[in-house]
């Protein structure tokens, strides 16, 4: 028999309980982290990689639990402490879900966030079962900075510059790592050898900021060379219902997600096949 879902005034007596259980739940979620060697759990964006590497070890079965904790109970204070994160870093509130049609009806959720329909909902929960997935290195912490629009926003108007050193930083790295994959000369045929050269780092299991930022670097070359070709200029996603929300675009090509969607399936000839589609969209 499947249980009825809590009636709409119930939510409310549920929102309160979860709110008044939150410093208990984080509390023991800090005693667990330090007596993992795990420090500096300040909710600050920064921590969050620290908390997806211990939540990873929960997951790996490396982790000491309290008793009676299961790494399902684990699981949903990890994203208590995510949602406190995009909180305290950008504000909103916790809310639960109210709509009966939604299928996480009743699941605790952040609304309100700056600069975001008042419709729109964060659920902490979600991202944190997608890294329970994925196991994507970042994902805590990229999930919770594409909803800071401020940022994004400023970060987005210096973008052009950043992308000529953030381009300057993936050559020095490939003349000083993979130098048979030279010359980056913005050519459609470099791009399998950009792909190598992401597909290796990928294979290292670099720590997660050293990771991102290579994605990264990937990213931006792969669209200065749509750039080259096509035109258009660079421009921030703010659609929370776009895949690419939070994203920098260009042209409407989304090189940020083409070089995550390599990192989940790791496809050969992937970035090259994405950009010839672009391209012969824009032509």
């Amino acid at each position: 028999m499947t249980a009825s879902k809590p009636m709409p005034e119930q939510l409310a007596e549920e929102l309160q309980s979860f709110i008044d259980e939150m410093p208990e739940m984080l509390d023991r979620l800090l005693e667990v982290a330090a007596s993992a060697g795990v420090h500096a759990l300040d909710f600050s964006f920064d921590s969050l990689d620290r908390i997806e590497a211990l939540y990873a070890l929960a997951l790996d079965g490396k982790l000491g639990l309290p008793e009676g904790a299961t790494v399902d109970k684990f699981t949903t204070t990890i994203a208590r402490y995510l949602g406190e994160t995009v909180i305290r870093r950008i504000g909103g509130r916790w809310s639960l879900v109210k709509s009966t049609k939604d299928i996480n009806y009743g699941q605790p959720s952040v609304v309100e966030l700056p600069g975001l329909p008042r419709s729109y909902e964060f659920l902490p929960l979600v991202v944190v079962r997608g890294y329970r997935r994925s196991r994507r290195p970042g994902w805590l912490r990229s999930r919770a900075e594409q909803h800071d629009l401020a940022a994004l926003r400023a970060s987005a108007a210096t973008f052009g510059r950043e992308t000529e050193r953030e381009l300057r930083a993936l050559m020095d790295y490939v003349a000083a790592h993979h130098p048979a994959a030279l010359p980056l000369d913005f050519t459609e045929g470099s791009i399998d050898r950009v792909e190598q050269v992401l597909s290796t780092v990928l294979d290292e299991k670099l720590d997660a900021r050293a990771t991102r930022e290579v994605m990264d670097e990937v990213a931006r070359y792969l669209g200065e060379v749509f750039r080259r070709r096509a035109g258009g200029e660079w421009e921030l996603c703010e659609d929370p219902t776009d895949g690419n929300f939070g994203e920098m675009r260009i042209g409407g090509f989304a090189p940020f997600s083409i070089v995550r969607n390599f990192e989940l399936r790791r496809q050969p000839g992937l970035l090259k096949r994405a950009i010839a589609s672009v391209l012969s969209r824009a032509r």
